[in-house]
């Protein structure tokens, strides 16, 4: 029996704007993206991490796996103002992981910043002015904004990486982005067994 994947979500987590991006696995099965949005007048940094994560979680039914911008753990170099960025960054992440873990039985899955750029550009340092401009190129889906741009770029990492649909005919570097994170994460081939088995014993 075949594993077959519900759905998936790629996130670009940000205490003010974050990108969610989701798609069924069919190839027609067009993607959706959005922005959720917060400010200070909705509450304290927690509360409005909490309501980022239920947000995301109505976006979420039957999918199945989670990808995410993972950290770019070296803001913290640049000075106070960005060492701050990162602390609430590090707890707007760890709140979301959680309650996916809670839905799903699964953490997120972490694709460095790096990686989905230069999956979708050739160009692993991308201006985050760009974002909007490649993703149209390359998809041709008009984001919103940079943050709901950059979860396309995750979630069409993501979605190649599942092979869950023949979605393009991949050139040679986006098969050794996908190599190469097949090898640094094994724990995402324990995940999709235990999706096979789980499905297997429904059948």
């Amino acid at each position: 029996m075949a594993l077959e994947i519900s759905g998936i979500i790629g996130l670009d987590l940000s205490l003010t704007s974050t990108g969610i991006a989701r798609w069924g696995i069919k190839p027609e099965t067009p993607v959706f993206h959005t922005l959720i949005k917060t400010d200070p007048k909705m509450g304290t940094q927690i509360e409005r991490c909490r309501f980022i994560a239920d947000q995301i979680l109505l976006y979420s039914t039957k999918i199945d796996l989670f990808f995410i911008e993972d950290y770019a753990y070296g803001i913290g170099a640049k000075g106070k103002g960005k060492a701050q960025q990162l602390v609430t960054l590090g707890q707007l992440g760890g709140i979301v992981k959680s309650r996916v873990l809670d839905f799903t039985g699964c953490e997120p899955f972490p694709v460095a910043i790096g990686t989905w750029k230069k999956f979708l550009s050739n160009n692993g340092n991308l201006n985050k002015d760009s974002f909007k401009l490649e993703v149209f190129k390359k998809h041709k889906i008009e984001a919103r904004g940079n943050d709901d741009a950059a979860a396309i770029g995750v979630l069409d990492f993501a979605r190649c990486l599942l092979k869950a649909s023949s979605v393009r005919k991949l050139k040679k570097y986006e098969l050794a982005l996908i190599e190469k994170y097949r090898k640094e994460h094994i724990e995402l081939r324990i995940r999709l067994q235990a999706l096979a088995k789980k499905q297997a014993g429904r059948g």
